[in-house]
């Protein structure tokens, strides 16, 4: 008896390390995949600032890159072809 709850207990927290690595993995995908949009607004923010002449990226240009990158994300998602945004 005694040992077939020790066998279970440790059924149950491999489990539970199972359940807690593929919950942290999903994470740092997650967090990974914000990363990577908000290193691309940056960069968008740059080069609209350098061939604008200004150096400056400013919060509002950042919002407005970012806003077009998570259009184009959802678009690209979503099954909608001729939807028009208006920023």
């Amino acid at each position: 008896m005694q040992k077939t709850c020790k066998n279970q207990r440790a059924r149950a927290n491999i489990m539970t390390n199972i359940m807690c690595n593929a919950c942290l993995i999903l994470l740092k995908n997650m967090y990974l995949k914000l990363f990577y949009v908000l290193l691309y607004a940056f960069q968008t923010v740059l080069k609209t600032s350098d061939h604008l002449g200004s150096h400056s990226a400013t919060p509002h240009k950042l919002k407005c890159a970012l806003r077009g990158k998570l259009y184009e994300h959802y678009v690209k998602n979503s099954n909608i072809s001729n939807h028009k945004t208006f920023v």
